[in-house]
């Protein structure tokens, strides 16, 4: 898990060498990310959860935790 503002400075923990799915709770920031990433360069294919976790389990696809709200 890494925080969105987090994600300029840690760049270099985020890998490059496989696919890359980003995901945050409504898809709004992790677009904003994913797009940022792609336009950096390095980190292969970067892909958005359209929908985020909110998305994600009302598609009742496994989480962990509390249901998203």
């Amino acid at each position: 898990l890494l925080p969105m503002g987090q994600v300029p400075d840690r760049r270099d923990e985020i890998p490059g060498d496989r696919p890359l799915a980003v995901i945050c709770r409504s898809g709004a920031r992790s677009g904003r990310v994913a797009d940022w990433l792609t336009a950096q360069g390095g980190h292969g294919e970067v892909a958005n959860i359209d929908g985020g976790l909110l998305a994600w389990a009302a598609d009742g696809l496994p989480y962990e935790g509390d249901p998203p709200t």
